[in-house]
């Protein structure tokens, strides 16, 4: 990441006159949205200010509904790909126009949590180093 947290603040602070200067194209820094510009810039705030708690980063792609727990297929969420994928489950979409350079890659939800579990417990039981 190119930019700190801090100048990430004055850019995003209406009254700097070199705000007006940021574009989309170069406040992304390279990367497909708003979301994963955030991640990034989070990350990057824990990386140079938090370094003495013991913090532990995971970063699934797209999550999806459940594998196994609570139950085979469950989701509480209602976004467009989980819209999009229950339609060609259930028959209704039957084709779509892709671009197959393009990875759609879901990962079960019940999956990510084991995985924030496993992770957090395994950081619990090392010793923590300050860097």
């Amino acid at each position: 990441m190119s930019r700190t947290c801090e100048e990430f603040k004055k850019i995003a602070n209406l009254e700097n006159i070199d705000s007006a200067k940021i574009t989309e194209g170069n406040v992304f820094e390279g990367r497909p949205n708003t979301y994963t510009l955030t991640k990034a810039i989070t990350e990057n705030y824990l990386n140079n200010f938090c370094r003495d708690l013991p913090v532990v980063i995971v970063r699934p792609s797209m999550v999806g509904c459940t594998w196994k727990e609570p139950i085979r297929g469950w989701n509480d969420n209602h976004s467009g790909a989980d819209y999009l994928i229950a339609s060609g489950l259930k028959g209704i979409l039957r084709s779509i126009l892709i671009d197959e350079d393009k990875i759609c890659d879901f990962i079960p939800a019940d999956t990510v949590i084991n995985l924030m579990l496993a992770a957090a417990w395994k950081k619990a039981a090392i010793l923590h180093r300050r860097y």
